[in-house]
């Protein structure tokens, strides 16, 4: 940092470090111009006010202190001989932002080919063009107070009535912005009111007597066609599904036509499996009566039958085996 003041011209600027720049700037360099300038102090205030102290026209990054020159223009750079690099002199040198430097640049004739080079290096800051007259202004300000010509003081109020304009704009722009962001968060708002108010009639639903009733039939149904009958340890039977009145006549038939007696061997014959034989023993013809239990029609039936044959089997005292059933064939 620079400790001691620099001269602008014959204007003394006062370096006293301050960390924050935007009110390094208003405090260290426009309001000494300013007490000596009063016309301009009421539209000053008015920028201060609309720029939060000028903090608006910094929010688009931090400012990190950079050696100035001070004073750049035309008068305080030459060239030099055999294509070295130009010179500058006569410096008010501090420390401050680099778009700083710009204040001087409407008399320094910075053509296109210096901004496209700068610019390579130094790409521009989004807010450079809200800033540069608040620079500029500066500037025209100290003119107009060593020279006391009035195209300054007039450059210096359009300057900032320009950037109170500048300004202005901006606020419109993010007004704009903030009623859009509004605007999307009440749609937002909407619909999460709306998933909440589904959210709240289902559980409504779900929590209803007859719904979860309803749910748990359609969830774990009772199957008739797979499990139809119970049977006792007497031997009676008991209907598995509340709904079988409403079974097929043609299933009810069948079962009809099973009597006691055939049921009774298929109850004592349950807890025997037919031998793995079972299919041989049907190709040995062993003869059914006909007054035996007739053909069982629905899911089921093969099972009856096998349990059936195999009753009879046991009762007529023929031997299932693989070994009895060559023994009938004569093998």
């Amino acid at each position: 940092m620079i400790k001691v003041g620099t001269y602008l011209g014959g204007t003394l600027q006062d370096n006293t470090w301050d960390a924050l720049w935007p009110r390094f700037f208003a405090e260290r360099r426009m309001a000494p111009l300013l007490k000596r300038v009063r016309k301009l102090m009421p539209l000053w205030n008015q920028v201060l006010g609309k720029t939060r102290n000028l903090q608006a026209l910094f929010e688009d990054g931090e400012v990190r202190a950079s050696l100035l020159h001070g004073d750049l223009w035309n008068g305080n750079i030459a060239g030099s001989p055999s294509g070295q690099p130009p010179a500058i002199f006569d410096p008010a040198a501090y420390y401050g932002h680099s778009e700083a430097e710009f204040g001087m640049a409407w008399c320094a004739d910075f053509d296109d080919a210096f901004w496209q080079g700068y610019r390579a290096l130094v790409p521009e800051a989004p807010q450079f063009r809200q800033r540069r007259p608040l620079y500029e202004a500066y500037h025209k300000l100290n003119h107009y107070v060593l020279f006391q010509e009035s195209r300054y003081l007039k450059s210096a109020e359009a300057l900032l009535k320009s950037e109170e304009e500048i300004i202005r704009e901006r606020l419109q722009e993010t007004a704009l912005q903030l009623s859009a962001k509004a605007q999307e968060l009440s749609e937002a708002e909407a619909e999460l009111k709306h998933l909440e108010q589904e959210s709240k009639d289902l559980d409504c639903e779900l929590s209803s007597p007859s719904k979860r009733t309803s749910m748990e039939a359609h969830a774990a149904p009772v199957s008739r066609k797979r499990r139809r009958f119970a049977w006792d340890s007497d031997g009676s039977e008991e209907s598995l599904d509340a709904s079988s009145e409403g079974s097929s006549s043609r299933d009810e038939a069948d079962e009809s036509a099973l009597d006691w007696e055939s049921r009774e061997r298929l109850h004592l014959d349950l807890q025997v499996r037919p031998s793995a034989d079972y299919f041989e023993l049907r190709k040995a013809s062993v003869e059914t009566p006909e007054t035996e239990v007739p053909r069982v029609r629905g899911r089921g039936a093969v099972s009856r039958r096998r349990k059936r044959l195999a009753s009879l089997c046991v009762t007529e005292g023929v031997d299932s085996s693989l070994q009895g059933l060559r023994k009938a064939r004569g093998i």
